[in-house]
């Protein structure tokens, strides 16, 4: 172990002494941030049991390393008598949990809508925990993960988030393991927590070829203080071109029209739309059209 410590060192340095200055143009504030989303190439180990079957699929209780090598827990479901599907990868609301995609009655089930339509119109759906969420609660000095926002937790909070985006990723390295669907024709389905998480992924991974992102919060840094390295605009320039529908409540409380407008306006793409809703942040089932309309449809 020490030997090869030793030349893993020795290598370093050589490269470090002998690789030639830059003098490209500095790397743009997305680049940078950017670079924080790439994953090393690590062995994917997962493990996967099923867990039911009906008339409409078959779903899987799912677990995979993510790239620090903690549990990625979620479900995925594959639509009966549809050979090598599309697949969408689903990220639910703070507080919730994969289980949001598949809970169709009460407060915020709306999700679970658009989980069902996917399936009947056959696409494959991953619905994953996000950090601290689900089966992945951790014991922490408040029960809930909307503490961060209750007690102005903002720096855990988007860390949470950055890291749930990696884990989208490291969701797709593992769908590209599975026979059972087809990766190459990957979309993204997110609500509130779970829609800046896309915003996140589907901006710097290319894998991702469109994206429903739903009541997604709008928290910019107080005047005067700078960005927070996960504030949406910081990732414009990964979204040239990239086909993405916005599905903004007219009602809702975590962002206002005027800065979902302004957000929109900035999206270097031909391919986005904005859609709005009437009504408060949970959504009403009928939104479900839009996961047909815009990703079954397209995939």
């Amino acid at each position: 172990m020490r030997n090869h410590l030793i030349a893993a060192l020795t290598a370093l340095a050589t490269l470090t002494h002998t690789a030639p200055a830059r003098a490209e143009a500095p790397a743009s504030v997305f680049d940078v941030l950017a670079s924080y989303y790439r994953t090393d190439p690590m062995p994917l180990e997962s493990r996967i049991l099923p867990e039911a079957t009906s008339e409409l699929s078959r779903t899987f209780t799912v677990e995979f390393r993510g790239f620090d090598r903690e549990w990625v827990t979620g479900r995925l479901a594959l639509p009966v008598g549809v050979a090598n599907p599309p697949v969408v990868i689903a990220v639910h609301g703070i507080t919730q949990s994969a289980d949001q995609w598949w809970r169709m009655t009460g407060p915020y089930s709306f999700p679970a809508y658009h989980r069902q339509a996917l399936l009947e119109n056959g696409v494959a759906v991953l619905a994953i925990d996000a950090r601290n969420h689900g089966a992945r609660i951790e014991t922490k000095d408040f029960p809930s993960a909307y503490a961060y926002l209750e007690n102005g937790y903002f720096d855990a909070a988007f860390k949470m988030i950055a890291e749930t985006a990696l884990d989208v990723r490291r969701a797709i390295d593992f769908l590209e393991t599975q026979d059972t669907v087809d990766a190459t024709r990957l979309g993204y389905v997110g609500f509130s927590l779970g829609a800046h998480v896309g915003w996140l992924a589907t901006a710097t991974d290319d894998r991702i070829t469109r994206s429903l992102l739903m009541g997604m919060p709008i928290i910019p840094a107080p005047g005067g203080m700078a960005p927070r390295f996960t504030e949406q605009q910081l990732y414009l320039d990964g979204l040239t071109d990239r086909p993405l529908r916005l599905l903004a409540a007219r009602e809702d409380t975590f962002y206002s029209m005027e800065q979902v407008h302004q957000l929109f306006d900035a999206i270097p793409s031909q391919a986005k739309e904005l859609i709005e809703i009437d009504g408060p942040h949970d959504m009403p089932p009928e939104t479900a059209r839009h996961s047909v309309e815009f990703l079954a449809a397209h995939l």
